[in-house]
């Protein structure tokens, strides 16, 4: 036997129910595109002051005190970044301060042979006071085969070249730079 009764209560239940349930998934919807916005803020706020800060040692050669981040994250990478980039600093003056001080004459050339720089030593010694002046280019003319195989990777010791009227012995390194 089957009954039908009119349940408008049950309906009204279920209705209620379902309108309920719209309502919390809209208000979970909406507090997860609030949520994402703000965490978005925050870290590309803390992001962007990471790469400022990173960007203002790089050009001015200058380090400054990494000032901190909200987040623990990035406040470690600027941490470890403030510490590498001083580290960096007393390394890049240490060996400065070895290139500028060291009695032996130092010289670095490019691939192509262009004479980079040179130490107080080789200027006074090979009495150059310009990369550009004619004793320069003497002497790279002598040199020159000798920077072409150390380019390639060989390391050079003793090696007697002629300069003018004097025999000059040298020991050629290469120094990889990566561009």
């Amino acid at each position: 036997v089957y009954t039908v009764q009119n349940n408008e209560r049950v309906a009204q239940l279920a209705r209620s129910h379902y309108i309920w349930l719209g309502v919390v998934l809209l208000a979970v919807f909406l507090v997860a595109i609030i949520s994402r916005i703000w965490l978005k803020r925050r870290v590309s706020s803390d992001l962007n002051n990471l790469m400022n800060y990173t960007s203002e040692v790089v050009e001015s050669k200058r380090i400054t005190e990494y000032k901190g981040s909200s987040i623990a994250e990035f406040d470690q990478i600027g941490r470890n970044l403030e510490l590498t980039f001083k580290r960096l600093n007393e390394q890049e003056r240490q060996f400065q301060d070895l290139f500028n001080f060291s009695l032996s004459p130092i010289m670095l050339w490019g691939k192509d042979g262009t004479l980079l720089n040179m130490n107080p030593s080789a200027q006074k010694h090979f009495n150059i006071t310009d990369i550009n002046a004619k004793g320069c280019h003497l002497l790279l003319r002598s040199i020159l085969p000798q920077i072409h195989m150390s380019a390639q990777g060989a390391t050079l010791t003793g090696v007697n070249v002629p300069v003018g009227d004097k025999i000059y012995r040298w020991n050629i390194s290469p120094i990889l730079v990566n561009d």
